[in-house]
């Protein structure tokens, strides 16, 4: 017999055996005494024996027993009861990187790991945050880091192996990527665990190749080449008056150029490191040796300048968040404008780049006060958002979340930038409320619930 998923409160207490746990009437009703029983976290599970209790929603389970299951005293969690077995949760493990760990344990948390947490409170689930040193293959769990509301403080302690990995790019470093990706494969082979999203970082060329074939996005992309020799960009800025080369892998910003062509065989390179950096050669040759000199991946792209909208002589674009909600379904957040510095040619926020609400940016920035006309450029850009998503997860898989940069040019028409496997949602804070920060972070962890069947 099966139910939906209930609210329960786990009771830790000494006073009861490892193999003995207490339960309402409203569970013990559900299940058979005379055939085997379970109890089961994440990948731990264990035959138990049940007693009926006098609440209505507490659990209580011995200290040792909690202690594999990952759950603390008083915790709130989900529980299903099926096939006569009790399963809590979901264990959902954020892998991130060991510097984020490491400032938690600090008691200093970056705002990413503070607004799960606190977006945990509606889903309780078992959450807890690990990093490529938390991981013990030989015993088959994970020292998490977790936030415990009893003494307001982040601690550390063993947690199961999660029933839903949420990747959030732990171990992205170099140094690091060997041992993460082992990780990756032992949880993927040792727990079968399910992932939010298939993959953490999105390789452009990769992406580029994969939309391409695909008709109804295509049409949204710029061209794009794969930079192998000096007649690769030689071609392109022939073609084109400005290009941007792109390491095939870089995010926030680094390892993005812009060159452009100048008259009389001049050229301009233009980047951004702390600060604006704006270089002139005079031979195309020369201009080769500055910025290859700047790269520093073996994969780089050349991707043909959007004349993008621009406003006050500043670039504009936007990153759209676009999830996956506790019932499976597709959902686009709000749009965020972000706006370059003057003369930037990025508009990552690192550099100074003002963001927007959608609706003030069209009626303050772009004088857009048409409200049948803003409907239309909305309506334009949640089918473009719709198609983008659809096809990424056509090429790859499906996805809980994904940020889509892009831009209008003059005529707003819209292109396709980028897109980010592990979007940051730092934006959000710049222009939006409680309840959309909310919504951007427990989306991810319903979307969890939903995979894990809860």
């Amino acid at each position: 017999m099966s139910i939906k998923p209930q609210t329960v409160t786990i009771y830790v207490t000494d006073r009861l055996d490892d193999t003995i746990v207490t339960v309402p009437d409203t569970v013990y009703n559900l299940l058979k005494n005379d055939y085997p029983l379970s109890i089961k976290a994440g990948i731990f599970e264990q035959e138990i024996n049940c007693h009926r209790n006098s609440t209505t929603n507490t659990i209580a389970i011995s200290k040792n027993l909690a202690g594999k299951c990952g759950l603390s005293h008083q915790i709130t969690t989900n529980l299903i009861v099926e096939n006569n077995k009790l399963s809590l949760g979901p264990v959902i493990g954020v892998f991130t990187s060991v510097g984020q760990v490491r400032k938690a344990n600090l008691q200093d948390p970056i705002f990413r790991l503070t607004e799960l947490v606190r977006a945990n409170e509606e889903a309780r689930i078992i959450l807890y945050f690990f990093s490529i040193k938390d991981v013990d293959f030989a015993q088959k769990h994970i020292r998490g880091t977790y936030y415990d509301k009893k003494t307001c403080r982040w601690l550390k302690k063993n947690f199961p192996y999660p029933d839903v990995l949420y990747d959030r790019g732990g171990g992205a470093l170099k140094s690091q990527k060997l041992k993460s990706d082992k990780i990756r494969e032992h949880l993927n082979t040792h727990s079968n665990s399910i992932n939010i999203n298939p993959r953490y970082f999105f390789d452009k060329w990769d992406v580029y190749n994969k939309l391409a074939v695909q008709e109804e996005i295509a049409r949204y992309l710029p061209h794009t080449e794969l930079y192998e020799t000096p007649e690769d960009l030689h071609i392109m800025l022939d073609a084109y008056s400005a290009v941007y080369v792109k390491e095939s892998s870089s995010n926030n910003g680094r390892g993005v150029f812009r060159v452009k062509r100048l008259a009389f065989g001049m050229f301009e390179l233009s980047y951004y490191k702390d600060n604006l950096v704006t270089m002139t050669y005079n031979s195309f040759k020369n201009l080769l040796y500055g910025l290859n000199s700047l790269l520093s991946s073996n994969k780089v792209i050349i991707q043909a300048a959007i004349e993008v909208l621009q406003v006050e002589n500043c670039n504009v674009d936007l990153r759209a968040l676009v999830q996956r909600n506790g019932r499976g379904e597709m959902e686009i957040g709000v749009l965020p404008v972000r706006m370059s510095r003057a003369g930037y040619p990025i508009t990552n926020t690192r550099t100074g780049a003002k963001t927007y609400k959608w609706n003030d940016f069209l009626t303050e920035k772009l004088l857009l006060v048409n409200e049948s006309k803003k409907e239309e450029l909305l309506k334009k850009t949640i089918a473009f958002l719709t198609t983008c998503f659809q096809g990424i997860e056509k090429a790859y898989c499906a996805f809980g979340e994904i940020g889509i940069d892009f831009a209008f040019d003059k005529e707003l028409n819209i292109w396709f930038i980028e897109c980010n496997a592990k979007p940051g949602k730092d934006t959000l804070y710049t222009v939006y409320g409680e309840k959309v920060i909310k919504r951007a972070f427990i989306n991810p962890l319903e979307y969890g619930k939903y995979l894990a069947g809860f």
